[in-house]
């Protein structure tokens, strides 16, 4: 996969103090990356567990840890590297906005000083206005966290919107938003056991993102 640098953005002057990098794919497989500074990096991990208790104790059974919303401090300078940034993350925005991705794209962040390598979507960062004679720019983007280390590999996921074919399915009418939800042991149009096995079938094309688009 081709990688782009810095976003397309090639300043007149050196940009020192460079130590993290985002990148991200689009739907034509290219990888965007933008160098930046990072000034602050907040992250955390917190237990997934079931609880329990008694008379007089509860009981904490942990099963594993979870990363939660980490958050970058990050610092451009100038107008030129502001804007090139700024438009890094619309590229961005526009490539997971797409639906006919078959895969929802998430930003690589990695800050080597700090041994910190995460995935996420960024829940924050657009900003707009600025004081006058500003040249220096501080902005705070918070990420939701979609991979970290201690999940191991990590599979793509799955995106898209069901086609024209899924919506025409009759097993829309039994699926929401669609139509309404049947109750206790209601059969779907009062049919037999083999109408049923129709529409769970049907159900089953509707939730696999591999059919959507036929």
């Amino acid at each position: 996969m081709a990688i782009t640098p810095d976003g397309g953005f090639a300043g007149p002057l050196p940009r020192p103090g460079l130590n993290g990098t985002l990148s991200y794919p689009d739907s034509a497989g290219t990888v965007h990356g933008f160098q930046i500074r990072v000034e602050a990096l907040t992250h955390a991990l917190k237990p997934v567990f079931d609880e329990s208790s008694g008379r007089n104790r509860r009981a904490m059974y942990p099963h594993r840890m979870s990363d939660t919303q980490f958050v970058l401090g990050l610092v451009t300078v100038g107008q030129s590297e502001r804007q090139a940034f700024t438009q890094f993350l619309g590229g961005f925005a526009a490539t997971l906005l797409n639906p006919g991705a078959s895969t929802v794209s998430v930003m690589t962040v990695n800050v080597p000083v700090r041994n910190f390598t995460r995935r996420g979507i960024p829940l924050s960062g657009f900003e707009w206005g600025v004081k006058l004679g500003q040249t220096v720019f501080h902005s705070q983007v918070v990420f939701e966290t979609s991979w970290s280390p201690v999940d191991g590999p990590s599979d793509p996921v799955a995106s898209g919107v069901p086609g024209a074919s899924a919506v025409g399915d009759p097993a829309v009418q039994y699926f929401y938003p669609f139509g309404t939800q049947l109750s206790g042991d209601q059969v779907p149009g009062g049919g037999p056991l083999p109408e049923w096995a129709q529409v769970l079938a049907g159900l089953a094309r509707l939730l696999d993102p591999a059919s959507w688009g036929q």
